[in-house]
């Protein structure tokens, strides 16, 4: 009986050993959220463009602010497009093991033509 109190502890102390609260260097300055951004008007149209512009201004106006990113590598910055010497493409689509696979091959084929 002696032993199984000993060894269950032991395993307790174990496990609660390995949870201790070691923080990683990476905790002490996390990066921050991204900072809102916004594109008004919506696509950059002209004011005399937009519907109704010059009688009345709409109640809400959708798509104006960006949604933020807030997944991996958000805090990369965009690279300069003038400093790229290609920029590559990926393709998905049904090349196998679907019922639409002819329609894949071709829609690959129509993109590896396109350039």
């Amino acid at each position: 009986m002696r032993l199984i109190i000993v060894c269950l502890i032991s395993v307790l102390a174990s496990t609660s050993w390995g949870q201790t609260s070691v923080s990683c260097s990476c905790s002490h300055n996390p990066p921050g959220p991204p900072s809102p951004r916004s594109l008004k008007p919506y696509a950059g149209i002209p004011e005399d463009l937009r519907p109704f512009s010059k009688f009345i201004t709409p109640y809400y106006e959708f798509y104006q602010d960006l949604i933020e990113y807030n997944g991996a590598a958000r805090e990369t910055p965009d690279p300069n497009l003038k400093d790229l010497s290609e920029i590559r493409i990926g393709f998905i689509g049904p090349l196998s093991n679907h019922p639409d696979q002819s329609l894949g091959y071709r829609m690959l084929k129509r993109c590896d033509s396109s350039y």
